[in-house]
């Protein structure tokens, strides 16, 4: 098995999700945050004064698929995710073992 965390930004967030989602991939994590890259700064306006913005915001998106479906995965978040103004990376990492622990108790209300 292998983990796939990409790159992308806020505005192909959601057509990345439903082109994995369509293709049958549906376990993923995401994170929000900034992160800064190659690109230019952004030129931003608050309360009348000008000021670059030095980090952007971006999406950390995160998949566990199996090695056959590796390159389908890389493909569609390349082909749904790529612009001229975007710049993408995407990391392939082997898994050596994955537990998925299930909590199956009673949890009782109190009276």
């Amino acid at each position: 098995m292998k983990r796939i965390e990409a790159t992308v930004f806020p505005n192909k967030y959601k057509s990345v999700l439903n082109a994995l989602t369509k293709e049958g991939f549906y376990n993923l994590t995401y994170f929000e945050g900034k992160g800064r890259s190659h690109q230019k700064d952004e030129k931003k306006m608050w309360r009348g004064q000008e000021y670059r913005e030095i980090f952007g915001c971006i999406i950390q998106m995160s998949i566990i698929v199996d090695n056959k479906d590796v390159n389908r995965v890389i493909n569609i978040i390349k082909n749904t995710s790529n612009d001229e103004n975007s710049e993408n990376i995407i990391c392939v990492t082997e898994i050596e073992a994955m537990i998925m622990n299930t909590i199956k108790e009673k949890r009782l209300m109190n009276p």
